[in-house]
């Protein structure tokens, strides 16, 4: 195998003369002609093996594809796309990486046609030193549009100062099911809420004006559609979800994304609706996505989910006929390697039904090609993102501060008070590691919570004393692409026994202290993307702390010490234990590569919490679903012998200070068609301590004539207030936000009367009621 780097200079080694004397109709370079013209000019020179290229791609950097054959066969003839995702290469090399493919590519191949190079950025650039910012349902937690714009805004100019301008993100499944693996990749529960932070991040990356700018990057949400609704919580299972809550609910994200964000990527579903997989669906691809949302970018595969169509789902029984159904669905790119679509070349040869739409599928690429302008500059320049780098430190911290949840406090233990802590015991299997969540380098530098504290108490008396007490799983792992080498095999526990003397060496420290930071929750391996073929990872039927981490959390609070529990976790979990027996409670998430200095700040007061729950907390497995909007029905009695309500509500946080929300006001009380419905209230800090409260206002259609949610959440705002500060706010309630997909699979804002709840949280015994009405 061939490094490419190498083979990149040696291909431009390749004599200028090759294409001499060709005649080429060189106008499709004219950056002043429209570009359906550059595009149709362009199209007409393209030859069945260019046209087919354009929609392939290929690896630069995964050892385990041999880019030597590819780029031999390929490149030549004008490959479309590269992937070069989780880079291990300085970013200045990455720069001249792919600075030397594109530079190959225009000056060598026949039509120089430039290439997407794809990349991922759930929460930061996945490449070598890149910046990595709380995970997506962290950040998710932050309830800030803003913050997350600005997020993704220093993540787009980092991927395209190194050569990425198309990125696989953001998440915008709905994650009702904690049992899927992949609820950390995804904004949390509800369709508003993934919505609005959905469309910051897009906003974020491709910026808002226009064509993408030099410093952004083209943004290709996933999946659609309805793949969060995996049955059984099963990556892959087919989604078993009703027209009426498609339309209304898991589309949502996505036609915002679409309409309002302009996206100009999207990548389908590994799954099936109906029986029919995503990346074969012609109705979801083109009737739903083109046709209806006005989607006008590239359709990429899921990687090797074109070949899964005859490999898994079994509707093919060849990947010609793989390749087929795709591009008639509507997939532009067959990703990572094209294995299926290579093969159309002989396929499509005199075959008027495929060439046509050959030649919309290419069109489609083509033209957003010249909207990104990489016909006039396909090169990246690290000079841009010298300026954002220097904001990293402060944004990284930032945005995990804004991202840190408190679910207990009891008796006011936090903010803890220095001047009566000498002692401090770090226990837990991650108190010194930081798991940074899917999609994330490799190669990274972070603060554990054991540095973090060890830092803040560097040149005082106080001690820092660090026992790990068991681990999560027998398999240990730096990083979620250190795992993709389990092909198969068993995620394993260990035996309580073999652990015992480690959680009493654990609880034995936490007597001797004056209190004890409690590090548990999920690994790289307990809550993850499962891939089909590699085993059980990620995925899971309980949802109790993995592993002896109940035991060790028991052993150590039973010493009697006072217990910080700090969980570090991907998905909600059942941890009632720790509920009804921790002395605090903070929901850390995956705060990214800070994630130490942010916690030790957070446990002593240098930073409030503020941050609220994007997904609701079960008491047990057995009681899901529990996602809070759901309709009457399902909550008009409790199981026999339970409790039915949440652990922890969705919009569920907690403060070090107190805030009060008063003298709610609508500006109508009755609403015309396509007016919109005001809410003013005023929010106080009462307490003695700044922080931030986070406003939400929820909806009721109280009659319809479909059957609707209890409530759903249609506005809120992070407010920031100083000890006995008082502001007046306002939350507009779109007209259109009224609406439901009525009997007739129509969207209709129907007539009638309506409750508004504004409060702290989902809990309705909390929220204060007001009432409107919609006019005929």
């Amino acid at each position: 195998m061939i490094r490419f780097i190498g083979m990149a200079i040696s291909l431009l080694l390749l004599p200028v003369s090759m294409f001499a004397g060709e005649k080429i109709d060189r106008r499709y370079w004219d950056a002043s002609l429209p570009v359906e013209k550059r595009t149709e000019i362009l199209l007409k020179q393209m030859t069945l093996e260019e046209k087919v290229n354009q929609l392939c791609s290929g690896f630069l950097r995964f050892r385990q594809y041999d880019y030597d054959s590819l780029t031999r066969a390929n490149l030549l003839s004008g490959i479309g796309a590269l992937q070069y995702i989780n880079s291990s290469k300085p970013a200045d090399k990455d720069t001249e990486t792919i600075n030397a493919v594109q530079k190959f590519v225009r000056e060598k191949t026949r039509l120089g046609i430039p290439l997407f190079v794809h990349g991922e950025a759930l929460h930061g650039h996945v490449a070598r030193g890149a910046a990595s910012f709380p995970q997506a349902i962290a950040l998710a937690s932050t309830w800030d549009r803003d913050l997350v714009e600005k997020v993704f805004s220093y993540v787009s100019c980092e991927a395209r100062s190194r050569g990425t301008n198309f990125v696989f993100s953001p998440v915008l499944d709905i994650a009702r099911d904690p049992r899927w693996g992949r609820m950390e990749e995804t904004y949390g529960e509800d369709p508003y809420l993934v919505s609005e932070i959905g469309l910051a991040c897009v906003r974020g990356l491709q910026g808002r004006d226009l064509p993408i700018g030099r410093n952004h990057v083209a943004s290709s949400p996933k999946h659609f559609a309805a793949y969060g609704q995996c049955a059984g919580g099963r990556n892959f299972a087919p989604a078993n979800v009703p027209e009426r809550l498609f339309r209304e609910e898991i589309l949502e994200p996505f036609r915002k994304a679409v309409q309002i964000g302009h996206i100009k990527g999207i990548m389908p579903s590994h799954s099936e609706i109906d029986g029919i997989p995503a990346h074969a669906n012609e109705w979801l691809l083109t009737g739903i996505l083109r046709e209806e949302l006005g989607f006008s970018g590239v359709v990429v595969s899921d990687y090797h989910d074109v070949e899964r169509l005859n490999i898994l789902h079994h509707i093919v029984s060849d990947n010609t006929e793989a390749a087929k159904a795709a591009l008639k669905a509507g997939v532009n790119f067959d990703l990572p390697i094209s294995t299926c679509y290579k093969t159309l070349i002989d396929e499509i040869r005199g075959n008027r039904e495929y060439m046509e739409i050959l030649d919309r599928r290419v069109s489609e690429v083509l033209r957003l090609k010249f909207e990104m302008g990489l016909f006039e500059n396909p090169y990246s320049d690290g000079a841009d993102f010298a300026k954002q780098e220097k904001t990293r430190d402060s944004l990284t911290y930032l945005a995990a501060a804004k991202a840190v949840t408190l679910l207990k406090n009891e008796n006011g233990i936090l903010p803890l008070d220095r001047r009566k802590i000498k002692k401090i015991a770090v226990i837990g299997p991650n108190a010194d590691v930081v798991i940074l969540g899917g999609y994330s380098p490799k190669k990274y530098e972070s603060v554990t919570i054991r540095q973090g504290l060890e830092n803040m108490f560097k040149d005082t008396d106080v001690q820092v004393l660090y026992s790990k007490g068991c681990e999560i799983t027998k398999q240990k792992s730096a990083s979620q692409f250190e795992t993709g080498n389990l092909k198969s095999g068993k995620i394993e526990t260990i035996p309580l026994e073999e652990e015992i003397s480690g959680i009493e060496e654990a609880a034995k420290l936490a007597s001797e202290c004056d209190v004890v930071v409690l590090c548990v929750g999920d690994n790289y391996y307990t809550t993850r993307e499962a891939i089909y073929f590699e085993g059980n990872l990620g995925d899971r039927s309980e949802l109790q702390l993995a592993g002896n981490q109940e035991y060790l959390a028991r052993a150590v609070i039973q010493s009697g010490t006072p217990v910080v529990t700090v969980l570090m976790h991907g998905r909600s979990l059942t941890v009632d234990y720790l509920a009804e027996n921790a002395d605090a409670i903070v929901d850390a998430w995956y705060l990214g590569e800070q994630t130490g200095t942010v916690i030790a700040d957070i446990l002593f007061g240098e930073l409030n919490p503020g941050g609220k729950l994007p997904v609701t907390y079960p008491r047990k497995s057995s009681q899901l679903p529990v996602y809070y909007d759901q309709k009457e029905s399902g909550f008009l009695k409790s199981y026999l012998f339970e409790d039915n309500t949440p652990l922890w509500p969705f919009g569920f946080g907690l403060s070090y200070t107190e805030f009060k929300i008063s003298d709610i006001a609508l500006d109508k009380d009755t609403i015309q068609k396509n007016e919109s419905c005001i809410v003013r209230m005023t929010v106080s800090n009462t307490g003695k301590y700044a922080g931030d409260e986070v406003v939400q206002v929820y909806i009721r259609d109280v009659v319809a004539s479909v059957t609707r949610p209890m409530i759903q959440l249609k506005g809120f705002s992070r407010v920031s207030l100083q000890p006995g500060e008082s502001r007046r706010i306002s939350i507009e309630i779109p007209y259109d936000a009224l609406g439901l997909i009525n009997k007739d699979y129509e969207y209709e804002v129907e007539p009638g009367e309506f409750k508004l709840y504004v409060g702290s949280s989902s809990d309705l015994a909390q929220l204060q009621e007001q009432t409107f009405h919609v006019a005929n």
